[in-house]
């Protein structure tokens, strides 16, 4: 069996060849703290703290707690927390809890959305980082 340190594993710009701005929180990881940035985040896994970039994809396996800032939101996951996005689409599976402020919003039948919920004005959408 060979060892990790002789294996040639892709680097992330490889893996995303096609978008290489994307950070990946993979299942079974947990990112406690901020993530910054301007392109997509992927969430499989889990972040507690701070998300504030472009686009975020949270599947099924993924959830953020905290704090959630974006221009495109689209989840299947779980959401604890506060949310400002422009566009948000609540798949079948999504759980959001807290406070979501969107400017466009779809919502599959099964989505869930237990607190507070409001449509304000599109915002610029670039992040604040």
């Amino acid at each position: 069996m060979e060892s990790m340190s002789s294996i040639d594993m892709p680097t992330a710009s490889e893996f995303f060849e096609n978008d290489p701005d994307v950070f990946l929180v993979g299942r079974g990881f947990t990112l406690v703290g901020e993530v910054r940035g301007r392109g997509l985040c992927v969430v499989d896994g889990v972040i507690d703290g701070v998300l504030d970039t472009v686009d975020v994809k949270i599947n099924s396996q993924g959830s953020v707690n905290g704090e959630l800032k974006c221009s495109r939101l689209d989840v299947n996951g779980r959401i604890k927390g506060v949310v400002d996005a422009n566009e948000v689409i609540l798949r079948s599976q999504a759980n959001v809890e807290g406070k979501l402020t969107y400017a466009i919003i779809s919502m599959e039948s099964g989505a869930i959305v237990d607190g507070e919920i409001r449509c304000s004005k599109l915002r610029d959408s670039a992040p604040t980082s």
